[in-house]
């Protein structure tokens, strides 16, 4: 007799399961680190040593040559003795020395210390995070129903 009819196509399988992710890219390279501080300030001047004494005094000039004695007086008749004729005057006192040469000035003081070294500049910004994997392959097709 005559072949019988075919029959009907199975139903299509399912779809096979989704592959796995790939790895997440590599992390990118890091920023370059920022640029160092500014140097701080030079410190202050140290102050000026003090200045130096002044000199001594000069010695007081010599004292002037006492003035010559009067002449005696006349001897009177005899009888009383004449007074004795009066001192001359003392001499006038000598000029004052000059005043001694101003001392050494004192030394200049240290110089004051440096001034703090400036803060480090901030890290640069993270990479970029790496492109994702590519998609797994497709799972194969189910077989076709009997």
């Amino acid at each position: 007799g005559a072949t019988g009819a075919t029959g009907a196509t199975g139903d299509v399988g399912a779809t096979g399961a989704t592959g796995a992710t790939g790895d997440v890219g590599a992390t990118g390279v890091t920023g370059a680190t920022g640029a160092t501080g500014a140097t701080g300030d030079v410190g202050a001047t140290g102050t000026t040593g003090a200045t130096g004494d002044v000199g001594t005094t000069g010695a007081t000039g010599a004292t002037g040559d006492v003035g010559t004695t009067g002449a005696t007086g006349a001897t009177g008749d005899v009888g009383a003795t004449g007074a004795t004729g009066a001192t001359g005057d003392v001499g006038a006192t000598g000029a004052t020395g000059d005043v001694g040469a101003t001392g050494v000035t004192g030394t200049t003081g240290a110089t004051g210390a440096t001034g703090d070294v400036g803060t480090t500049g901030a890290t640069g910004a993270t990479g970029d995070v790496g492109a994702t994997g590519a998609t797994g392959a497709t799972g194969d097709v189910g077989a076709t129903g009997a």
